[in-house]
C-alpha cells in the first residue's frame, strides 16, 4: 500500500501522488481527486470508498492504461 499526500496548493494543480478532497459531496459523500503516481493524470474516486483513516477500496487502478495499479491510503484524510 502507498500513502499519497495531500496537495497544499490552492490554485487545484497537484504533482503525481498528491490528493485534494473535492469541494461538494457527490452522491451524499465527501469524494477526492488523486493524481496518478504513475501518469500524473487526474483520477476521481468516486467510485471508490474512502475508509475514515484514508483507506482506499478497491485498489487504485488509472483509467489511462499507465499501468499503475496499486492500494492507496490518503494521508491526513478526514472523513
Amino acid at each position: 500500500m502507498i500513502t499519497l499526500i495531500e496537495s497544499t496548493r490552492r490554485d487545484g494543480v497537484m504533482s503525481k501522488g498528491e490528493w485534494h478532497r473535492e469541494r461538494r459531496p457527490i452522491f451524499g459523500k465527501h469524494n477526492a481527486l488523486v493524481c496518478c503516481p504513475g501518469c500524473g493524470k487526474l483520477v476521481s474516486l468516486t467510485d471508490h470508498t474512502i475508509d475514515p483513516d484514508g483507506t482506499v477500496t478497491p485498489s487504485l487502478v488509472c483509467p489511462f492504461k499507465c499501468a499503475f495499479h496499486e492500494y492507496v491510503k490518503l494521508a491526513d484524510w478526514k472523513a
